[in-house]
């Protein structure tokens, strides 16, 4: 999924109030980033193989300009993809 201005936006906004001041990096202390234009999905970990329609999480990445290091930010919790609700069963 490819992100909007607005859906970018919102992330950067997000993560400036949740990091006061500049995000730094854990392994260089770097101050840039790059954020991704992507939404990917980390699937869950199977020992006996990739599971096909099994649990994901949407996340939106952010990458250390100086490392590589990358952080994964969840992109349900940062409102930018909207979380799938289950069917109650009656």
């Amino acid at each position: 999924m490819v992100l909007s201005e607005e859906q970018k936006k919102r992330v950067k906004e997000h993560i400036s109030k949740e990091t006061p001041g500049r995000l730094l990096c854990s392994v260089c202390s770097g101050q840039e980033w790059v954020l991704s234009d992507r939404v990917f999905e980390l699937p869950e970990f199977q020992a006996r193989g990739l599971i096909i329609g099994g649990p994901r999480i949407p996340v939106v990445v952010a990458t250390c300009k100086k490392c590589g290091n990358t952080l994964f930010f969840n992109a349900i919790h940062v409102g930018v993809v909207e979380p799938i609700k289950k069917e109650v069963k009656k």
